[in-house]
């Protein structure tokens, strides 16, 4: 069994892995403010890396962007690729 706090759990719905979150919630018993995961339901942390990371920075901004201008920059096929290239650099 794996042991996943509350606030680890919150956190992990915040960097936007909410069906990961709920797939652990669903296969696991809570025990207080502990959720008690069985193992072979366990896969670890989702990576976070350099690429997540700028995308997390630029989307907003790219949001914003789209707005004002009329464009279409949050759903960029390129800004994916360079995302998935950068963290599979780093």
């Amino acid at each position: 069994m794996k042991k996943l706090r509350k606030s680890d759990l919150m956190a992990l719905r915040g960097a936007g892995h909410d069906a990961y979150a709920d797939a652990l919630e669903a296969s696991g018993s809570w025990q207080g403010e502990t959720l008690l995961v069985p193992s072979a339901a366990w896969k670890g942390w989702p990576s976070f890396r350099l690429g997540d990371a700028v995308e997390r920075v630029a989307k907003p901004i790219a949001r914003i962007i789209d707005m004002v201008a009329g464009t279409k920059l949050a759903n960029c096929q390129g800004c994916a690729k360079r995302r998935d290239k950068l963290n599979r650099l780093l």
